[in-house]
């Protein structure tokens, strides 16, 4: 796939950066940020396997022509109930690094519908399946702990993928399906899986630590 799109606005004014040295004096936790979320949708525009090595088009063949059904948008939504606070806790946890239990949050038909509000208005699918359709929707994250030292924020960000995708569990998560399959076979609808991420320094311990949340 080499039709990017660039799909949330707040990286149009990250994508005139080649190569972006970090002060590690002065880290820029939301550039990192939207660095990352930047290098994880090209990440998207390049796979064709999903974690376990199938192949995206044999698996579901209208991939092969819309290839952008691969690429997840951006949500502030998501990024404000858990890459934020998800983040923001592990951080003050030292070394260490644990998934932030949002599962009393995801799972209650409050967030549900918030989050179908988001992936289907405007679409043709029907509001009364709507909820019904949200009941599918899985919630992913990975997390990171890192000591190690980048000279660009660029650099930083693909270490952090690869080293996700060094981990199977993780793999699987970011190269899963994120569009709604049952909408694209009935409606013929393209709804986008959405994700947000967050990246964080503590200048003190010299600690990053990183998450990245997905819902399909």
């Amino acid at each position: 796939m080499k039709n990017l799109i660039v799909i949330f606005f707040f990286l149009i004014g990250v994508s005139v950066f080649s190569q972006t040295k970090i002060n590690y004096n002065n880290f820029d936790n939301d550039l990192a940020t939207k660095i990352l979320a930047q290098k994880f949708i090209e990440f998207r525009d390049t796979i064709t396997q999903l974690g376990g090595g199938l192949v995206f088009t044999k698996v579901n063949p209208e991939i092969e022509s819309n290839p952008d059904l691969m690429i997840p948008k951006w949500s502030d939504y998501l990024y404000q109930n858990t890459s934020k606070p998800n983040c923001d806790i592990i951080i003050n946890e030292g070394y260490t690094v644990r998934h932030v239990d949002v599962s009393s949050w995801f799972y209650n038909e409050k967030t549900k519908k918030q989050i179908s509000v988001i992936k289907f208005k405007g679409s043709e699918v029907p509001e009364s399946s709507w909820l019904s359709l949200s009941s599918y929707m899985v919630y992913k994250e990975n997390a990171c702990t890192l000591m190690d030292k980048f000279k660009t924020y660029e650099e930083l960000a693909s270490y952090i993928l690869m080293l996700w995708e060094k981990s199977p569990a993780h793999k699987r998560a970011q190269r899963s399906y994120t569009y709604d399959t049952l909408s694209y076979k009935k409606y013929g609808e393209k709804i986008y899986g959405i994700f947000s991420c967050r990246i964080l320094y503590d200048k003190e311990t010299g600690i990053t630590k990183s998450v990245l949340n997905i819902v399909n």
